[in-house]
């Protein structure tokens, strides 16, 4: 889920406790940011596909 622009995570058992009134919150947390040391998430994910078959 997106909070305030933020990617955010939380265990489902603890959303569905609160959603059914067992509990009243839910912890949350924000994941670490992925490191594309390689650059290849920054590649289109088609950008070597062979686009011709001649």
């Amino acid at each position: 889920m997106k909070i305030e622009a933020r990617l955010m995570t939380a265990p489902l058992a603890q959303v569905q406790k609160v959603l059914s009134g067992q509990q009243i919150a839910a912890r949350l947390s924000a994941p670490a940011p992925i490191i594309d040391a390689d650059k290849e998430q920054a590649k289109p994910i088609d950008a070597d596909l062979v686009r011709s078959f001649a």
